[in-house]
């Protein structure tokens, strides 16, 4: 005896109604760092991907607003963080900021990117360890921060729940 599974006209009209919903779905991006122009850099590359963004000048601002505006990809630059003077400060401020991220169930699924340069493959290792989807060494291409953003935003539909729903 062998199996059968068959999706009904309403199941597959709903499955294609999502679809349609998620491609054509502008991501909500959070860029977190104090450097508005890195910031400003950023929105502009992506600004062709339809994105809609919000920034935060840095991580306890940032990590409030993921939590309550849900975003669907938190990009963190690590080379620049109002409350850090020195290169070390800033990079225990972006590791805390992505372990919190990952620890609160508001903000554990959203995709995490870090940017930053002058960064050794233990540190890339260990902010990915800690939880970042990916790390984007500077200086960087446009078509590389596209490309990566653009994977998180397509992986993040697929494996949360906010973005996918289909009515059975």
């Amino acid at each position: 005896m062998h199996a059968h599974a068959s999706l009904d006209t309403d199941t597959t009209t709903a499955i294609n109604d999502n679809s349609r919903a998620l491609v054509n779905r502008k991501p909500k991006i959070l860029i977190i760092g104090s450097n508005s122009l890195i910031q400003e850099l950023i929105k502009d590359i992506l600004r062709n991907e339809t994105a809609r963004f919000m920034t935060a000048q840095g991580s306890a601002t940032g990590y409030i607003l993921a939590r309550t505006e849900k975003p669907d990809i938190i990009i963190i630059d690590r080379d620049h963080n109002d409350l850090c003077q020195n290169t070390n400060d800033v990079a225990k401020e972006c590791d805390a900021l992505i372990e919190v991220m990952k620890l609160d169930h508001r903000t554990k699924t959203i995709p995490i990117t870090v940017i930053g340069s002058q960064c050794s493959r233990q540190e890339i290792d260990h902010s990915i360890t800690l939880g970042a989807e990916d790390f984007i060494v500077k200086p960087f291409s446009m078509l590389t921060l596209k490309t990566k953003i653009t994977r998180l935003a397509n992986v993040g539909s697929i494996f949360d729940d906010r973005f996918y729903h289909v009515s059975v």
